[in-house]
């Protein structure tokens, strides 16, 4: 009952191929055979559960980052980049500002 669950999700998706489809059709007409079976009856052949169609292009990386708002994709940048900066020591705090006299000579 998953499988046929399943492939009636990948056929709703957006960028659904036409192999989708054609699975989730087939889904369909199995769960509606067992749906118009009496209780009790054997369900007829043609409700074997269709071969699976290849999960849906929509679960790759890349397509997940599309539906990333604009300050988790920022987030995700700037965690990326400050992995790939090398350590470095901190710099030395400044101790003040220091101005040495020097005297003027006079004539």
């Amino acid at each position: 009952m998953d499988k046929l669950i399943e492939n009636i999700r990948a056929a709703l998706a957006d960028d659904a191929t036409p192999e989708h489809k054609a699975a989730a059709a087939s889904a369909c007409r199995a769960l509606l055979a067992a749906f118009e079976t009496e209780p009790g009856a054997p369900l007829a052949a043609a409700v074997a559960v269709p071969v699976s169609a290849p999960a849906p292009p929509s679960t790759s990386p890349i397509a997940l980052l599309g539906k990333l708002s604009p300050d988790q994709a920022l987030d995700l940048l700037i965690a990326k980049l400050r992995a790939a900066v090398p350590d470095q020591p901190k710099a030395e705090r400044a101790r003040g500002f220091k101005v040495h006299l020097v005297p003027v000579p006079r004539k």
